[in-house]
């Protein structure tokens, strides 16, 4: 039964209705003492009264609620009240990311800021332990001050049979079947069809899919009926996005091919290293002097390489200093380290404290070594010395090397990348040396 405006929930009084789904209603209000706006989502009474579902709501509740960053909707607390049990979550104005794409296309450039934002808040939440496991359009919110992902850690129940496999409806219908299929057809991974465990690299497959849709208007699996649509997922391959939108950047598309890989292994290995990617892609319209503040980059600028929370790393001034720049504030690119030896900056420690970078060797022309620099107090540190023998720096952002067996295999299983094309910090934990931020 609808709540009607005026109601008390808790220390809450409802506004306003907003929408429903497939756990409850959710509606405007506001903290009777407080007097913030919040928004209440109110738990069906079917998931309420059962207390096995409703111990394990609550405990993923309170994981999800400890969740802090930026793109990712807050949860503050769960009550009951009446009969009733409530999340009491962040408020926001705007609307999903369904509304928007339904109504009009984004531009290359608004998908690449979407897809960092959120494979950054996926990083986060992975830090903790927490897999969203039904990441889609309608669980993402696009905000005045960015996006914000929905619903983060709340397995979701359907009534459809346990003897099926697939959510009642259409092809396109959503559910979450306790020890079945835990998202939301089309969105879920080959591992989730099969009934099989979540884990980081699922959402990641499921960002995938959503950016293949965000670019070409269409879903990268379809099926007339949810059977035929698990099919495509389990061995289809989706029609390349250059054929359907050819102004997407080449790495882009990679980039998005690569989260729909059906080996889970052959994926982006976390969240992070995707949200890096799509970063870098967005750095080489900005270095070309295609967008963003450009005038304030040093003439000859290449080799980017972004950090997290809007960190860039550059080589300049002809090859012969890096260069640290802070995008989200108003001080200017600093050079913080100068380049005489072919130095190249490859990858960021997780906090964004520490470059990593490498330097052509004094030994031979065929060596690099590899350093870890304190973006604060610019001092360095060597953490891989005589490295195997480097033959080409590819991208500004990894090292192609001969690895033997060994070494190739840990890092393949690692990261996914290919055998013998590693990254900076892959190449330092594949030789286990230990890399820690300073």
């Amino acid at each position: 039964m609808q709540l009607s405006k005026g109601s008390i929930l808790g220390s809450y009084r409802i506004e306003e209705f907003i929408a429903s789904g497939g756990m409850g209603e959710v509606y405007k209000a506001r903290h009777t003492q407080l007097e913030r706006w919040v928004a209440i989502k109110v738990i069906r009474e079917d998931i309420a009264d059962d207390p096995g579902t409703l111990a394990r709501f609550k405990r993923e509740a309170k994981s999800a609620s400890r969740l802090e960053h930026p793109n990712i909707c807050r949860v503050y607390n769960f009550g009951q009240d009446g009969g009733r049990s409530f999340l009491v979550l962040e408020y926001l104005e705007g609307e999903t990311l369904a509304v928007r794409i339904g109504r009009e296309k984004l531009s290359i450039t608004e998908i690449l800021q979407l897809g960092a934002e959120v494979a950054e808040a996926l990083d986060h939440a992975h830090d903790h332990g927490l897999v969203h496991r039904d990441l889609k359009p309608s669980n993402i919110m696009l905000t005045k001050s960015g996006c914000k992902i929905l619903d983060f850690g709340v397995a979701k129940r359907s009534h459809a049979s346990e003897d099926s496999p697939f959510p009642e409806g259409g092809g396109t219908g959503s559910s979450t079947h306790e020890g079945v299929i835990l998202g939301t057809l089309p969105y879920v991974a080959p591992e989730q069809v099969e009934g099989g465990g979540s884990d980081a690299r699922t959402d990641i497959h499921a960002l995938g899919a959503i950016l293949y849709q965000v670019l070409t208007k269409r879903l990268p699996f379809e099926g007339r009926t949810p059977a035929a649509l698990a099919v495509d997922i389990l061995r289809g391959t989706p029609r390349p996005i250059e054929e359907l939108e050819p102004t997407a950047p080449a790495a882009l598309t990679r980039a998005v091919d690569k989260c729909l890989r059906k080996d889970p292994a052959d994926r982006w290995q976390t969240a992070r290293d995707l949200a890096s990617e799509l970063r870098w892609i967005t750095t080489l319209d900005l270095v070309s002097g295609a967008s963003g503040r450009t005038s304030d980059l040093t003439p000859g600028a290449r080799d980017p390489v972004w950090g997290p929370g809007g960190r860039l790393a550059y080589v300049g001034e002809g090859g012969l200093s890096i260069y640290f720049w802070d995008m989200n504030s108003a001080a200017p690119p600093r050079s913080i380290l100068s380049s005489q030896r072919g130095k190249i900056p490859t990858d960021w420690s997780p906090d964004g404290s520490t470059l990593l970078h490498i330097e052509r060797s004094d030994r031979t022309d065929e060596d690099y070594d590899v350093f870890a620099l304190d973006v604060a107090t610019e001092t360095t540190r060597r953490v891989l010395g005589r490295p195997p023998p480097v033959i080409t720096c590819l991208r500004a952002r990894a090292i192609q090397v001969p690895v033997p067996e060994s070494v190739s295999g840990r890092a393949s299983r690692s990261r996914a990348f290919q055998p013998d094309v590693l990254s900076g910090r892959d190449l330092v934990g594949a030789c286990a040396v230990p890399y820690e931020p300073a």
